[in-house]
């Protein structure tokens, strides 16, 4: 059980008059054993690694949702930006074999219609039998990719956040705490050697 003791303090105060006045005041301080402080300190880490266990996939799962709704608006941009950009160009015909763009008179059964935007984009070049419409496009227009998701890396912080964990609650982080189990080790032994 916890000590209780007494202490008295002088403090200085002020009356009606101003004038500087000492007084007497007795406080009730509690004392602890170290066994107490050790049983106190490793209540505390329990809690807290309860108290981690319980929060962290709440707030891994929240990340994730946050970031897939982020995600998501960043890909509605790019797609109205693309489908933006797709029709303000003309329509050629590309083949999956070829390196070429062509014109509607070169369409053949394997010929695939695509924007002008996009053949540029992918680094086909205007055929020069047919001789198609042709455009310079902007850094921007040509390197511009949709965006890609990152929050897979919460799942490696979460396990990082546990591993932390587990290992504050199994290894001393404190000299004052090694001391102190080593302490108590010694203290448990005493009466075993004394009953011998």
């Amino acid at each position: 059980m916890p000590e209780t003791r007494k202490i008295q303090k002088r403090e200085c105060y002020y009356d009606h008059a101003g004038r500087k006045r000492w007084k007497t005041v007795t406080y009730t301080e509690t004392v602890y054993s170290a066994e107490e402080r050790a049983a106190q300190r490793a209540h505390l880490k329990r809690f807290f690694l309860s108290f981690r266990f319980i929060c962290l996939p709440f707030a891994a799962i929240l990340y994730l949702i946050i970031t897939i709704k982020l995600h998501r608006t960043a890909i509605d941009d790019y797609e109205q930006w693309l489908a933006s950009e797709r029709a303000y160009y003309p329509v050629v015909y590309v083949t999956l074999a070829g390196k070429a763009y062509h014109t509607s008179s070169h369409y053949s059964a394997r010929s695939i219609p695509i924007s002008l935007f996009d053949a540029i984009r992918v680094g086909r070049r205007p055929c020069r039998v047919c001789q198609p419409v042709t455009a310079t496009l902007t850094p921007e227009q040509r390197n511009r990719r949709a965006p890609e998701y990152f929050g897979y890396g919460a799942v490696l912080v979460l396990i990082s956040l546990i591993y932390y964990s587990v290992a504050f609650a199994t290894f001393p982080t404190d000299s004052k705490d090694s001391e102190q189990s080593s302490k108590l080790k010694k203290m448990q032994n005493e009466p075993k050697k004394a009953q011998n």
